[in-house]
């Protein structure tokens, strides 16, 4: 039994940690199977290669590069960062193609174990494992952001693991390079609303989800506990906490300051002793069926939901 129901408008996966959407085989997609990590698609899966600092960190790890263009300090330092907004990425069955303002770099898109690997780190969390994908990727995104950068991918055989108060029965409970949770869902009206009460328009691929509802209910997600969209039922476990890349143009890596100050009154904290936040979002944590697809138009069913929110608005 549904107690509200939705549509899917949209769907992305992000080959590329913090790049662009990908097409595949040169189409926008409309359809995508669901993996143990997120959206995949012949063998490439949802943010399943980073960017890397080339020099690791004092512990031997190195720190994930992303839009945000922060440095050790959580501070902006690398500006150039921004234009991975910008990089056009193409899926086919043998390859993944990025383009950018320094030409093309086509390499194989078939998942394969290599002799070097690399601890990556991922905000407060650790792919143990990822593979190098070798000398003329590097150079490639060296040359693009004007530093020295190395291209990875994260190893299926030590996958990384929700934390555990995001475990649910039943689910998959891992993540591949993704910030934390394996899909972002976003809801175009509650953007739709935060835009009305401050009169700037933000595109929604600003906010970067996986899936995109078409809108009936506006921050209804925020109260959901269990969704079934399409065939895949997924578990809502936490709200996305914005950092500055909805102020990024996805387009052109131009940054504005339109995607975080529509979200003014969606300040609060999840816990109030982890601090405030600027919330926009849900995270989920799937069931992962082999052969399971979501596509557009898919209907959507919030078959469980909380009393209140999961977090708390100032």
């Amino acid at each position: 039994m549904s107690l509200y129901e939705d549509q899917v408008s949209d769907i992305a996966i992000y080959p590329i940690k913090s790049c662009h959407a990908a097409t595949v085989n040169g189409h926008a997609v409309s359809s995508l199977e669901v993996g143990p990590t997120g959206f995949q698609v012949y063998d490439v899966r949802d943010r399943e290669f980073v960017l890397v600092d080339a020099e690791p960190e004092t512990d031997g790890r190195l720190r994930f590069i992303s839009q945000r263009g922060w440095g050790e300090n959580g501070r902006l330092a690398y500006r150039n960062d921004s234009q991975m907004a910008a990089f056009e990425t193409n899926i086919t069955e043998d390859s993944l193609t990025v383009s950018s303002k320094i030409g093309e770099l086509v390499i194989g898109a078939r998942y394969s174990e290599t002799d070097r690997t690399n601890k990556v780190r991922v905000h407060g969390s650790t792919l143990t494992s990822a593979f190098d994908q070798g000398p003329r990727a590097a150079d490639y995104f060296t040359e693009l952001f004007e530093r020295p950068v190395r291209l990875a991918r994260a190893n299926r055989s030590e996958p990384r693991f929700l934390k555990g108060k995001y475990w649910r029965p039943n689910a998959s409970n891992q993540v591949a390079g993704a910030d934390s949770m394996p899909f972002l869902l976003i809801n175009r009206a509650s953007v739709a609303a935060c835009e009305q009460e401050f009169g700037k328009s933000v595109p929604t691929e600003q906010y970067r989800p996986n899936i995109t509802l078409h809108g009936f209910y506006p921050f209804i997600e925020d109260s959901a506990d269990l969704l079934l969209i399409g065939e895949m039922a997924a578990y809502v476990v936490k709200a996305c906490a914005r950092c500055p890349i909805p102020n990024i143009d996805q387009n052109t890596g131009e940054r504005t300051t339109a995607g975080m100050k529509i979200l003014g009154n969606r300040r609060g904290y999840i816990n109030p002793d982890d601090g405030q936040d600027v919330f926009m979002g849900q995270n989920l944590n799937h069931v992962y069926v082999p052969g399971t697809v979501v596509s557009v138009g898919d209907r959507v069913d919030f078959v469980t939901m909380h009393d209140t929110p999961n977090f708390t608005l100032l």
